[in-house]
Protein backbone atom coordinates (compact mmCIF):
# COMPACT_ATOMS: atom_id res chain seq x y z
CA UNK A 1 0.00 0.00 0.00
CA UNK A 2 1.03 3.58 -0.91
CA UNK A 3 0.78 4.55 2.78
CA UNK A 4 3.83 2.61 3.93
CA UNK A 5 5.98 4.68 1.50
CA UNK A 6 3.82 8.59 2.29
CA UNK A 7 4.29 8.43 6.36
CA UNK A 8 7.63 9.00 6.70
CA UNK A 9 7.24 11.58 4.19
CA UNK A 10 4.71 13.63 6.15
CA UNK A 11 6.75 14.25 8.90
CA UNK A 12 9.63 15.69 6.64
CA UNK A 13 7.03 18.04 4.27
CA UNK A 14 5.33 19.30 7.89
CA UNK A 15 9.06 20.59 8.70
CA UNK A 16 9.50 22.23 5.20
CA UNK A 17 6.05 23.37 4.70
CA UNK A 18 6.94 26.84 6.27
CA UNK A 19 9.44 27.42 3.77
CA UNK A 20 7.64 26.55 0.33
CA UNK A 21 5.56 29.46 -0.70
CA UNK A 22 5.10 33.41 0.61
CA UNK A 23 3.82 33.21 3.94
CA UNK A 24 0.30 34.30 4.39
CA UNK A 25 -0.14 36.00 7.72
CA UNK A 26 -3.12 34.05 9.89
CA UNK A 27 -3.84 37.12 13.29
CA UNK A 28 -5.07 36.09 16.16
CA UNK A 29 -4.95 36.96 19.56
CA UNK A 30 -1.54 34.78 19.65
CA UNK A 31 -0.13 36.46 16.54
CA UNK A 32 -0.67 39.74 16.49
CA UNK A 33 2.59 41.07 18.65
CA UNK A 34 0.58 43.01 20.77
CA UNK A 35 1.51 40.56 24.02
CA UNK A 36 4.56 39.93 25.61
CA UNK A 37 6.35 42.63 27.03
CA UNK A 38 6.17 44.52 24.12
CA UNK A 39 2.58 45.51 23.28
CA UNK A 40 1.87 47.29 20.47
CA UNK A 41 5.97 48.89 19.84
CA UNK A 42 8.47 49.01 17.12
CA UNK A 43 10.46 45.74 18.07
CA UNK A 44 14.20 46.61 17.36
CA UNK A 45 16.03 43.49 15.51
CA UNK A 46 19.51 45.03 14.25
CA UNK A 47 22.36 42.89 16.12
CA UNK A 48 23.73 39.47 16.84
CA UNK A 49 21.26 37.25 18.51
CA UNK A 50 21.99 33.44 19.63
CA UNK A 51 19.30 30.64 18.56
CA UNK A 52 17.82 29.31 21.85
CA UNK A 53 15.23 27.14 20.18
CA UNK A 54 12.30 26.56 17.98
CA UNK A 55 8.50 24.73 19.12
CA UNK A 56 5.87 23.74 16.46
CA UNK A 57 2.64 21.75 15.92
CA UNK A 58 1.99 21.04 12.14
CA UNK A 59 -0.82 19.62 10.73
CA UNK A 60 -0.74 17.65 7.03
CA UNK A 61 -3.90 16.24 5.53
CA UNK A 62 -2.83 13.97 2.07
CA UNK A 63 -5.58 12.71 -0.34
CA UNK A 64 -5.00 10.61 -3.33
CA UNK A 65 -7.90 8.35 -4.69
CA UNK A 66 -6.32 4.67 -5.50
CA UNK A 67 -8.43 1.45 -7.19
CA UNK A 68 -11.69 3.83 -6.81
CA UNK A 69 -11.27 4.57 -3.26
CA UNK A 70 -10.55 8.43 -1.78
CA UNK A 71 -7.12 7.85 0.57
CA UNK A 72 -7.37 10.23 3.24
CA UNK A 73 -4.25 10.52 5.96
CA UNK A 74 -4.44 12.76 8.57
CA UNK A 75 -1.15 13.81 10.46
CA UNK A 76 -0.28 16.29 13.50
CA UNK A 77 3.60 16.87 14.04
CA UNK A 78 4.22 18.75 17.61
CA UNK A 79 7.95 18.78 18.16
CA UNK A 80 10.51 21.14 20.46
CA UNK A 81 14.10 20.93 20.37
CA UNK A 82 16.97 20.45 22.16
CA UNK A 83 21.01 21.43 21.85
CA UNK A 84 19.87 24.73 19.54
CA UNK A 85 23.28 26.30 18.20
CA UNK A 86 24.07 29.32 15.89
CA UNK A 87 23.54 33.09 15.37
CA UNK A 88 21.48 35.47 13.73
CA UNK A 89 22.71 38.92 13.09
CA UNK A 90 20.03 41.54 11.65
CA UNK A 91 21.28 44.64 10.04
CA UNK A 92 18.76 47.38 8.44
CA UNK A 93 17.86 45.10 5.66
CA UNK A 94 20.12 41.54 5.94
CA UNK A 95 19.60 38.13 7.88
CA UNK A 96 22.72 36.06 8.09
CA UNK A 97 22.69 33.26 9.99
CA UNK A 98 26.43 31.19 11.25
CA UNK A 99 25.61 27.53 12.54
CA UNK A 100 21.72 26.95 13.04
CA UNK A 101 21.91 23.69 14.37
CA UNK A 102 19.58 21.90 16.52
CA UNK A 103 18.03 18.27 17.32
CA UNK A 104 14.05 17.88 16.47
CA UNK A 105 12.45 15.80 19.30
CA UNK A 106 8.50 15.21 18.96
CA UNK A 107 6.05 12.99 18.01
CA UNK A 108 3.58 12.45 14.53
CA UNK A 109 0.09 11.38 15.54
CA UNK A 110 -1.39 10.00 11.99
CA UNK A 111 -5.02 8.94 11.17
CA UNK A 112 -5.33 6.52 7.82
CA UNK A 113 -9.01 6.91 6.11
CA UNK A 114 -10.25 4.78 3.29
CA UNK A 115 -13.49 5.47 1.60
CA UNK A 116 -14.62 7.82 5.17
CA UNK A 117 -13.38 4.13 7.06
CA UNK A 118 -10.45 4.39 9.40
CA UNK A 119 -8.11 1.75 8.73
CA UNK A 120 -5.15 2.47 11.03
CA UNK A 121 -4.20 4.95 13.40
CA UNK A 122 -0.35 5.28 14.60
CA UNK A 123 1.96 6.96 16.72
CA UNK A 124 5.51 7.21 15.88
CA UNK A 125 8.39 9.22 17.49
CA UNK A 126 10.46 11.93 15.44
CA UNK A 127 13.91 12.62 16.63
CA UNK A 128 16.01 14.08 13.56
CA UNK A 129 19.49 15.96 13.76
CA UNK A 130 19.17 19.28 11.40
CA UNK A 131 23.47 19.84 10.99
CA UNK A 132 24.75 23.24 11.50
CA UNK A 133 23.74 25.76 8.24
CA UNK A 134 24.73 29.01 7.14
CA UNK A 135 22.53 31.86 5.44
CA UNK A 136 21.96 34.97 3.76
CA UNK A 137 18.71 37.28 2.67
CA UNK A 138 17.75 40.53 2.44
CA UNK A 139 14.55 41.59 4.33
CA UNK A 140 11.72 44.29 4.62
CA UNK A 141 10.02 45.80 7.51
CA UNK A 142 6.27 45.04 6.96
CA UNK A 143 5.21 47.06 9.93
CA UNK A 144 6.93 47.15 13.61
CA UNK A 145 6.10 43.82 14.12
CA UNK A 146 7.03 41.84 11.18
CA UNK A 147 9.13 41.60 7.88
CA UNK A 148 9.70 39.13 4.93
CA UNK A 149 12.75 38.14 3.79
CA UNK A 150 13.31 37.15 0.40
CA UNK A 151 14.41 33.58 0.98
CA UNK A 152 14.81 31.76 4.04
CA UNK A 153 18.10 31.94 6.01
CA UNK A 154 18.45 28.35 7.16
CA UNK A 155 19.26 24.71 5.68
CA UNK A 156 16.07 22.78 6.22
CA UNK A 157 16.31 18.51 7.34
CA UNK A 158 15.21 16.21 4.75
CA UNK A 159 16.29 13.32 7.19
CA UNK A 160 18.49 12.32 10.05
CA UNK A 161 21.80 13.82 9.25
CA UNK A 162 20.92 15.78 6.29
CA UNK A 163 19.87 19.58 5.10
CA UNK A 164 18.81 21.21 2.16
CA UNK A 165 18.81 25.11 1.52
CA UNK A 166 15.51 26.58 -0.05
CA UNK A 167 15.95 29.40 -2.30
CA UNK A 168 13.08 31.69 -4.46
CA UNK A 169 10.55 31.35 -0.98
CA UNK A 170 9.79 34.49 0.63
CA UNK A 171 9.12 33.71 3.43
CA UNK A 172 7.35 36.17 6.89
CA UNK A 173 7.45 36.56 9.98
CA UNK A 174 6.09 38.13 13.11
CA UNK A 175 7.73 39.21 15.83
CA UNK A 176 7.44 39.99 19.56
CA UNK A 177 9.66 40.53 22.50
CA UNK A 178 9.45 38.64 25.78
CA UNK A 179 12.31 40.03 28.89
CA UNK A 180 15.19 39.66 26.54
CA UNK A 181 13.98 37.01 23.98
CA UNK A 182 12.85 37.63 20.37
CA UNK A 183 10.27 35.28 19.34
CA UNK A 184 9.84 35.11 15.21
CA UNK A 185 6.69 33.70 14.80
CA UNK A 186 5.29 31.69 11.51
CA UNK A 187 1.98 30.79 10.77
CA UNK A 188 1.19 29.39 7.37
CA UNK A 189 -1.83 27.57 5.57
CA UNK A 190 -0.72 26.28 2.11
CA UNK A 191 -1.02 23.35 -0.27
CA UNK A 192 1.07 21.48 -2.71
CA UNK A 193 0.92 18.67 -4.94
CA UNK A 194 3.11 15.55 -4.88
CA UNK A 195 3.34 14.13 -8.58
CA UNK A 196 2.86 10.37 -8.92
CA UNK A 197 2.18 9.22 -12.95
CA UNK A 198 -0.31 6.72 -11.11
CA UNK A 199 -1.94 8.89 -8.10
CA UNK A 200 -0.64 12.40 -7.76
CA UNK A 201 -1.33 13.11 -4.32
CA UNK A 202 -2.51 16.46 -2.88
CA UNK A 203 -1.28 17.90 0.59
CA UNK A 204 -3.09 20.67 2.88
CA UNK A 205 -0.62 21.71 5.60
CA UNK A 206 -0.57 23.84 8.60
CA UNK A 207 2.41 25.43 9.99
CA UNK A 208 2.33 26.57 13.31
CA UNK A 209 6.11 27.35 14.63
CA UNK A 210 8.10 29.80 16.61
CA UNK A 211 11.66 30.43 16.90
CA UNK A 212 13.87 32.12 20.02
CA UNK A 213 16.72 33.98 19.96
CA UNK A 214 18.63 35.96 22.66
CA UNK A 215 21.21 38.31 23.27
Amino acid sequence: MRIRRLIPALALLSLLASCQKELGFVEDAENNGNNGNNPGGNIDVIGNWKFAGTTAVNSTTASFTEDGEVNRIESVLEYGSTDPGGTLTFTSNQMTTRGITFNIDGVMRTKYTVGGVVVMEQEDDVNVFTPPSDGQTSYVRNSSDSLTADQPPFEFPTGPGTGVPVTNAKIGMKLRMSNDTLYTRIRMVTSVTVPDPDTPTTMQINVNAEYAWVK
